[in-house]
């Protein structure tokens, strides 16, 4: 099975990332929340939705701060959420498989 798992896990992804690219563009309001929140982080105004008012709305502050991390490594950006997304749902399956 050890000899297997990396061509599953490459099958997985391939897999997981055209469930998500294929249905096209799906508008879910948490994640435009979630990246507002980077943005605002990136552009030095602290962890805010809106500049000014101190108030938590984002339901992932984990990975907002991880996304906002990621874009000052120059790592993520537009798709490079989708795929990092898509590379973290196939580790955890993965992980379930060993």
């Amino acid at each position: 099975m050890r000899k297997k798992l990396p061509w599953i896990l490459i099958l997985l992804f391939v897999l997981a990332l055209a469930a998500r690219l294929l249905p096209g563009p799906r508008i879910i309001d948490d994640s435009f929340i979630t990246y507002r929140y980077a943005r605002n982080i990136l552009a030095g105004e602290g962890f805010v939705f809106n500049p000014g008012v101190a108030v938590l709305g984002t339901t992932t502050p984990l990975y907002t701060l991880l996304m906002a991390g990621l874009a000052v490594a120059g790592l993520v950006g537009g798709m490079g959420c989708t795929v990092f997304a898509v590379l973290a749902s196939v580790a955890l399956l993965g992980e379930r498989l060993t």
